[in-house]
């Protein structure tokens, strides 16, 4: 006879709840949607970057913390962007990165800027999408002091963005009517 708490109990109800708690320990599959048991929320030692599991997103933030850095444009002269006249009004929206250019889901954590047209402040937007269907993703700021000959990437931090996402800025200054240089460093998961 089988005993649960110091109670005998008949051996098909047993049976049965040895098989029920069989059951919720199986491994779920990989990037497993279900949410129903703790082991779903847990995840499955293969889940990938594509999940939503604890495991996934632990996956996230060792590929985030472990993959090499990267820039773009890469080997190759910053892209200009420029403001519009007056103080702080934006200048037009340039594209940084084409559509489909970035191959892997990435997220962007630092500008490097470089030759400031002027000594001023510079505030830079940052946007995903097509042309004309742009969406705001981060705003940074950097300035030219007088006696400055370049100046430090600034830190900023974006959402993971899709594979593909054409990325652009647009800049506004305290003169109005500067330009500035932009590189772009990224991580790719």
């Amino acid at each position: 006879m089988l005993y649960i708490n110091g109670k005998p109990q008949p051996e098909t109800d047993t049976l049965n709840q040895v098989i029920v708690i069989d059951g919720l320990h199986d491994v779920p599959t990989a990037d497993s949607a279900d949410n129903v048991h703790i082991r779903d929320v847990l995840g499955s030692k293969t889940d990938t970057h594509d999940g939503d599991s604890v495991r996934a997103i632990l996956h996230i933030l060792d590929e985030h913390t472990h993959n090499h850095q990267r820039v773009y444009p890469e080997l190759a002269d910053p892209i200009t962007i420029t403001s519009a006249g007056g103080a702080w009004n934006l200048g037009t929206i340039v594209e940084i990165v084409p559509v489909n250019t970035i191959t892997e889901p990435f997220d962007i954590h630092w500008i490097a800027f470089s030759s400031a047209s002027a000594t001023d402040d510079y505030e830079v937007k940052i946007y995903s999408g097509l042309g004309g269907a742009e969406v705001e993703i981060a705003t940074t700021r950097t300035y030219k002091q007088a006696t400055q000959a370049g100046s430090a990437p600034s830190p900023v931090l974006t959402n993971i963005m899709p594979a593909n996402t054409r990325i652009s800025a647009a800049l506004a200054t305290g003169g109005g009517g500067d330009n500035i240089g932009v590189t772009l460093l990224y991580h790719e998961y």
